[in-house]
């Protein structure tokens, strides 16, 4: 009898294998976080964040089901183009940027000149449109957070007047003796 638990050790030995998954758009042991949320495989996974890969140890199978795992998440983040322009008729002050921001993450911007701070997390949807969470305030502490979406070359406007409730789209928010915030999704691959 002691043959057949000698032969099942060594046919567990010769069914694991190990290699190494390149990761390419992440932080391996953030990944790493990431797939150990999900229900768990036979396999062994260890991070190497300065080789910047995946470690699996495990069957055949178990590491097929990671690989698949690994592609699901390992992905270069959308990138969003929005125009931004930020104005201050009370400040005398204006200024525009055009930004690329990754997809779902968070941006944070200020200006001394106009006491401005703006936070923007921008997603690109499936259908074409950008969806943007703004947040903005001011140095007099006046505050405006929304959720908008936005077709490309379509804008929207916030308006933080000094006193009053803030204003989303339409002209009022543009005629605000506050600050005004115009943000216009654009296709960075249209050069106009």
């Amino acid at each position: 009898m002691p043959l057949l638990p000698a032969l099942l050790l060594m046919a567990q030995t010769v069914s694991s294998q190990s290699i190494d998954v390149p990761i390419l758009n992440v932080r391996p042991s953030r990944l790493l976080a990431v797939l150990t949320q999900l229900p768990a495989t036979g396999a062994k996974v260890v991070a190497n964040d300065e080789k910047s890969t995946l470690t699996l140890t495990g069957s055949a199978t178990d590491i097929n089901e990671i690989r698949t795992r690994i592609g699901l998440f390992d992905v270069k983040p959308q990138m969003v183009s929005l125009n931004l322009c930020v104005a201050s008729p009370i400040d005398h002050a204006e200024w525009k940027a055009s930004l690329t921001l990754s997809g779902n993450r968070k941006w944070t911007g200020s200006d001394e000149s106009t006491g401005a701070t703006l936070i923007i997390v921008p997603r690109r949807n499936d259908d074409g449109t950008i969806t943007l969470v703004v947040e903005a305030r001011t140095r007099e502490q006046a505050k405006i957070q929304s959720v908008v979406r936005l077709k490309i070359d379509e804008s929207v406007s916030l308006g933080l007047p000094l006193k009053g409730p803030a204003v989303i789209g339409g002209p009022g928010a543009l005629e605000v003796n506050g600050l005004r915030i115009t943000l216009t999704a654009v296709d960075p691959s249209k050069k106009g």
